[in-house]
């Protein structure tokens, strides 16, 4: 291997490695971090609105309103 392809190929092993390493610690501090039980907004606009349980049964159901 020439002095030149080890300019070429060594960087190009480091990128690899160092992003498969941060991808690694990337995605296991999104898994350890719990969903959030509250939010809190001054204002929400959505046009139907459907509160579901974890089993999926719908709670709460308001359509869009008529004039839209």
């Amino acid at each position: 291997m020439t002095n030149r392809d080890r300019w070429t190929v060594y960087p190009l092993i480091f990128l690899a490695l160092g992003l498969a390493v941060r991808a690694a610690i990337l995605s296991e501090d999104r898994l350890a971090a719990p969903p959030p039980e509250l939010f809190e907004a001054d204002r929400i606009e959505c046009r139907e609105l459907i509160v579901r349980d974890p089993d999926g049964t719908v709670r709460l159901q308001i359509p869009p309103a008529a004039d839209d």
